[in-house]
């Protein structure tokens, strides 16, 4: 049986403007995997005027934010839109209004999601969106009778317009800056009668003919398809969600308020695309800070009559008795010998006091000259180490803007993870401000999860020593010290048996708790049985990675995966499986059914049978000592970092980024590992934490 249904077709129009720091984006994306495309479409158009500092990367980074939470892994699993989009705005005004307390800029903003045939409209400054229906105008933003404004769950945002849509609907959304302001008595009857395509060429003519005009919008239409349903095992569809919402966040609106208050409205004038490169920050000028200079040095002078004496035989009474001369003493002698004090009347005994008493007061007040100047060139150059450090770090900074300006995320992350390593321990007010620069927008490029790990159990007072963790089914394990194998719950602890060799590597499911060495001596606990059993493989190699899935063993050894059949059942003789043809070499492997490889340069390859079935590469560089989770039921791929307290989710058919767990409160890391409903585990070396997707 056929199913009849909506689905939306776009045409960005996007003309430069000459009007300099003036920046915008547009984002429309229809999802990239079938549950994507369940939940809807997104659509994001960014509008940003600089005054002062390049905030040129700030366009970009909304869309990618944007997408990121409205495709959130709750948000694939719930198909609620209406949620996922108040989630997205949600997040957005959390991350914006630090920017707009912090920086001077004016920034619009427009958001909508379609889902079948319902449209989700959310706006921050000036932005319109017009609709044509059988052979009418109309405009979203003020009919209420056709769209509904009301207040919905987030009280933070204003108004989210909500309403129905039609097969033969067409949209045009857009900034209503000058250019295209003023010609709107001519666009909104073309808008009407013509087609997308002749529409959006009637704007590219004006561009043409102006070189002024200046235009970011998106066409939309709204098609009818008939297509053979298919089914998927999916979560069920939430009921049709009542017309409601908000719009972006009052704080930000106050913000751009104020300062609006302060002068008359300015007219918007044409735009520069997001596409001009940001000033390359080596060529910036700085001004240069004048060092201090300290006074040179005034040595005594030597006395008339001197000579260079050669090394003599020195009679030690003599060393003992002499008075050594230094710079202080010789500066006072010669201050001493002025007229002022060496007049030709002979002193009384009382004279010759006072004019010792001087000398030594001379000789104070120079030590302490001598000590504050050395103290102050001390500081001078402290001061200079930490300005060459803020500027190197800020330039790193900008830098990694303009790869982002670039859609260069895995080279901007590089850039500032770097910086974050030459910064250090550093302290101070500059350093501690440019670090948190950077760490915000490492955060953003990352997609950081607001979700933090939460501790789930404290051995402290056993001091156990965890080196590995494992999970499944709510049950957790860990390999301690003296190899010892923990059960571990929230409130107790038991030692199931212990190895003869180390484990390096450690996998559970809910009838064995497995342990390998890498070196060919493998632990098996039988669960059901409470039976530890440790045998020997044959033909061992030793293993880069490797993993248990379906009680056989694959190892990762070199560019070539072998298999154990049945190795949590005694099975100890390999075979060859298949091998990676990647010439940066392989790092990790996970398990699904199929075999996904990660190697060295972020691609993931996956293989079926010995066979290479796919390929794509991560947005993020791996190091060595990273390591790749997932399940049979998992749609995502987990990149576990432990050195720089990261947890990478990727979605596992396109290879895209979806969020990111930050689990640096957790302190120093032993072990992450992520279960099979996507569960991630991580042990410290007396306690076990978790975060919760």
């Amino acid at each position: 049986m056929e199913k009849i249904s909506l689905k939306p077709s776009f045409r960005e129009i996007l003309h430069k403007g000459n009007e300099p720091e003036v920046f915008f984006d547009i984002l429309s994306f229809p999802g990239s995997t079938t549950q994507e495309k369940n939940l809807g479409s997104l659509i994001v158009l960014s509008y940003l005027r600089q005054k002062e500092n390049d905030l040129s990367y700030l366009v970009s980074l909304v869309s990618s934010l944007a997408k990121r939470e409205f495709y959130s892994p709750r948000s694939i699993t719930e198909q609620d839109p209406k949620a996922a989009f108040e989630r997205t705005l949600k997040k957005l005004n959390e991350i914006l209004v630090e920017y707009f307390e912090k920086q001077d800029f004016s920034l619009n903003l427009g958001l909508a999601a379609i889902s079948g045939d319902n449209i989700f409209i959310s706006r921050l400054g000036r932005f319109k969106v017009a609709l044509t229906r059988d052979n009418e105008y109309i405009d979203i933003l003020s009919n209420v009778s056709l769209f509904s404004k009301e207040d919905g769950a987030e009280r933070q945002f204003a108004n989210v317009i909500s309403g129905k849509l039609k097969a033969g609907d067409k949209i045009f959304a857009y900034f209503p800056i000058r250019s295209i302001a003023t010609r709107e008595r001519i666009l909104n009857p073309l808008f009407v009668s013509e087609k997308q395509n002749d529409f959006a060429k009637k704007i590219d003519a004006l561009a043409e003919n102006s070189a002024t005009f200046a235009c970011c919008g998106i066409h939309i239409n709204i098609n009818q398809i008939k297509e053979i349903p298919v089914e998927f095992n999916l979560p069920p569809v939430s009921p049709e969600p009542k017309l409601a919402a908000v719009e972006i966040a009052p704080e930000i609106g106050k913000a751009i308020d104020k300062k609006a208050s302060k002068k008359a409205e300015q007219p918007v004038y044409p735009v520069r695309s997001v596409y001009k490169q940001p000033p390359n920050p080596e060529s910036v000028e700085t001004k240069p800070v004048a060092p201090i200079v300290a006074h040179p040095e005034i040595l005594p002078e030597p006395e008339a009559g001197a000579h260079s004496i050669g090394p003599t035989n020195v009679i030690r009474a003599e060393l003992s008795v002499a008075k050594r001369s230094n710079f202080a003493t010789g500066l006072a002698s010669k201050i001493a010998g002025l007229p002022i004090f060496n007049r030709t009347k002979k002193l009384s005994v009382v004279g010759r006091t006072r004019r010792s008493g001087l000398k030594w007061i001379v000789i104070a007040v120079i030590t302490v000259v001598v000590v504050s100047s050395g103290w102050m060139l001390l500081k001078h150059r402290g001061n200079s180490a930490q300005t060459a450090l803020v500027k190197k770090a800020s330039d790193s900074l900008q830098l990694a803007k303009s790869r982002l300006t670039q859609n260069d995320s895995r080279d901007a992350r590089s850039i500032l993870q770097g910086a974050l390593a030459a910064i250090g321990n550093a302290t101070g007010q500059n350093v501690a401000a440019v670090k948190s620069d950077i760490t915000k927008t490492l955060d953003i490029i990352d997609q950081v999860s607001d979700k933090k790990a939460t501790q789930f159990a404290d051995l402290s007072s056993q001091n156990p020593g965890f080196s590995l963790i494992a999970a499944s089914g709510g049950n957790v394990y860990a390999v301690g010290q003296d190899n010892k194998l923990y059960s571990i719950t929230a409130s107790s602890n038991a030692v199931l048996g212990q190895t003869k060799s180390t484990p390096k590597f450690l996998q559970a499911d809910n009838s064995f708790v497995s342990a390998f060495d890498g070196n060919g001596s493998t632990a098996i606990f039988d669960l059901k049985k409470s039976k530890l059993a440790e045998f020997q493989l044959k033909d061992a190699v030793t293993a880069n990675c490797a993993v248990f899935y379906q009680n056989n063993l694959y190892n990762l050894s070199g560019g070539t995966i072998y298999k154990y059949a049945d190795a949590v059942s005694g099975g100890i003789t390999r075979a060859d499986w298949g091998t990676v043809d990647n010439a940066s070499g392989p790092l990790s492997i996970a398990a699904d059914g199929n075999i996904f490889v990660l190697s060295k340069d972020g691609s993931i390859t996956e293989m079926y049978k010995g066979k290479k079935t796919s390929e794509f590469t991560l947005s993020v560089a791996p190091t060595d000592q990273n390591q790749i989770f997932t399940s049979k039921d998992s749609s995502f791929i987990y990149l576990a970092d432990a050195a720089d307290s990261r947890v990478y989710v990727f979605d596992k058919t396109s290879g895209s980024l979806k969020t990111t767990y930050d689990v640096s409160n957790v302190g120093q890391i032993k072990n992450i590992s992520v279960a099979d409903d996507g569960t991630v585990w991580l042990a410290t070396a007396n306690s076990i934490w978790q975060v919760k997707p």
